[in-house]
């Protein structure tokens, strides 16, 4: 499923959205999200593709039917998906959802570069919020 479309103030879905960082050295980096594809995976999760202008993050998505709740994981520095002891975030997510509670793993585009994985984790919450999730 492909989904495009703006942000707006009431926080429906838009795109491009764009992120601004600036580092230590005083380099500004930006990342903007410019499209989302989710399909259906094997394992009762869906993949999920944020499109931005350089590279695309990589993502797993567990939507809870109701809720306003979720959570993002991250692997580390290393980047990834799963977690640690193996697949630790897919079974967690799993017990989440009868909570209303959806979860998001996201591999990292470069994994220990700090600023880009910053800007990709926020990348990762706005897109939650576009599912109405909003804590």
């Amino acid at each position: 499923m492909m989904t495009s479309g703006h942000w707006t103030a009431d926080g429906t879905l838009t795109f491009p959205r764009t992120f601004r960082m600036t580092n230590a050295r005083q380099r500004t980096r930006a990342l903007t999200l410019r499209d989302v594809t989710r399909d259906p995976a094997p394992d009762g999760t869906e993949r999920v593709v944020l499109a931005t202008e350089r590279d695309a993050i990589e993502a797993r998505l567990q939507a809870a039917a109701h809720g306003d709740a979720a959570v993002l994981w991250v692997f580390g520095a290393g980047g990834g998906l799963g977690g640690p002891a193996g697949g630790v975030y897919v079974r967690l997510g799993a017990q989440l959802l009868g909570d209303g509670i959806s979860s998001l793993e996201l591999a990292y585009r470069h994994p220990g570069d700090l600023t880009e994985c910053v800007l990709d984790v926020l990348l990762g919450i706005a897109y939650l919020g576009t599912l109405g999730r909003e804590r």
